[in-house]
């Protein structure tokens, strides 16, 4: 597990490697990231990163192989490519897998953000649900087409008109089983 803090004023990080070294994991698409984008002016994202900091040093986090945990500040991420548009609002919590983000709108508790982890990472698909298709339903053909009733009486299958009718009245002159 890899924590990358980018436009932390508390933290005196060169803003640029930062940048770069995220950007590596996100073009490689090897490791799950997941990213905080948040506003040094906001209220509620001062009072998330505390939260989302938490994660650090969280065991059932620490434990997860090939995740990335980031934090970055909204005119920094202008520079990130491939991490998806730029958020409407902030904070906005995303997860990037192979260049595709996935925005996450659920409770703002280092609880929750650890279920959305755990639920991400245990899925194969990185979190996008796929519908099942029921396999099993017959997929046979109906003989005979959707004809109306009053359309198959107005048949004449001594002069049928083309090559439906005519399939028609072959299907019609063989015996039932």
């Amino acid at each position: 597990m890899e924590f990358i803090v980018i436009g932390d004023d508390k933290r005196k990080t060169d803003a640029t490697k930062e940048i770069e070294k995220l950007q590596t994991f996100i073009d490689e698409g090897k490791k799950r990231i997941f990213l905080l984008i948040y506003s040094n002016h906001c209220g509620p994202c001062i009072a998330t990163k505390p939260e989302w900091d938490q994660l650090e040093d969280h065991p059932d986090i620490k434990m997860l192989p090939d995740i990335v945990i980031a934090r970055i500040e909204s005119s920094e991420f202008g520079e990130l490519k491939n991490a998806g548009k730029s958020p409407d609002g902030v904070p906005t919590f995303r997860h990037i897998y192979k260049s595709s983000p996935t925005e996450y709108s659920g409770g703002r508790e280092v609880k929750d953000f650890v279920e959305w982890i755990k639920k991400i990472v245990s899925s194969k698909s990185g979190g996008k649900r796929r519908k099942t298709v029921n396999r099993r339903t017959s997929r046979t053909k109906k003989r005979g087409g959707k004809w109306s009733l009053k359309y198959k009486r107005s048949i004449n299958c001594r002069k049928p008109k083309g090559f439906s009718q005519k399939q028609y009245c072959r299907k019609e002159k063989t015996p039932k089983k």
